[in-house]
């Protein structure tokens, strides 16, 4: 029963993925760039919408910031770049920012290549942790 609902679930993320990642339009490509969406994720993982007005930054490889953009209210987002190593980083309110690690490596001279890019859900903490009692015992207050 637990593997019928984790099939469904990934039908139901591949189904959405692949309705969202149509082309917004038949224009013409120009380029070089990159273009995709921002997902946004809960801490398990699971798909809970396309995230609008999240900020993209690419760098080049000795952090300059070579070109910003937001992802419209579709999690949409475009950005012209030239060929190069680049990191980025992603951030939207209520989500975890995504900087750590982040690159891509962009070889195509003409039209736009497809990076999807995710972001976790910030805890009902606001991303804090709880500290932890030194002693054991938990107390109910009624």
């Amino acid at each position: 029963m637990i593997r019928n609902r984790l099939l469904q679930r990934q039908a139901m993320f591949c189904f959405v993925g692949f309705i969202f990642l149509l082309p917004q339009s038949v224009g013409l490509a120009t380029g070089p760039g990159v273009h995709g969406r921002v997902f946004g994720h809960n801490e398990k993982g699971a798909f809970l919408e396309m995230v609008q007005g999240a900020t993209i930054v690419f760098q080049n490889p000795p952090g300059v910031k070579i070109a910003q953009c937001k992802s419209d209210q579709n999690g949409y987002y475009k950005v012209d770049l030239p060929q190069g190593e680049y990191y980025y980083r992603i951030e939207a309110a209520n989500y975890r920012t995504e900087d750590n690690g982040r690159g891509m490596r962009l070889e195509q001279t003409d039209g736009y290549a497809i990076l999807n890019l995710s972001l976790t859900q910030c805890s009902s903490t606001g991303g804090i942790l709880p500290r932890h009692r030194k002693s054991g015992r938990v107390s109910r207050r009624g």
